[in-house]
């Protein structure tokens, strides 16, 4: 439900768009190869295959100290324990 008719068109355009958007990504898929939606059996073997390149991948050591890794990531330190922030 949308409170005005402004907000209801901007909504519908947003979904149009996003409709759009995913045919143009689907078709993509199809041509690469990378998606068979009339081809089940085939779909299933593509998704395993990448699902064990995907896991392979994870397994690599890409770093030897991951804390390294992690200290260059801008992200929020956690408090010490016992400490509260005001």
């Amino acid at each position: 439900e949308c409170a005005t008719p402004e907000v209801r068109n901007f909504v519908r355009e947003e979904l149009m768009a996003g409709l759009r958007m995913h045919e143009r990504i689907s078709d993509l898929m199809v041509q690469k190869g990378w998606l068979h939606p009339y081809q089940p059996d085939e779909q299933l073997r593509l998704d395993l295959v990448t699902a064990q390149r995907t896991s392979n991948l994870a397994k690599l050591p890409l770093f030897k100290d991951r804390s390294k890794v992690l200290e260059a990531f801008d992200t929020a330190q956690k408090p010490a324990r016992g400490s509260e922030l005001q």
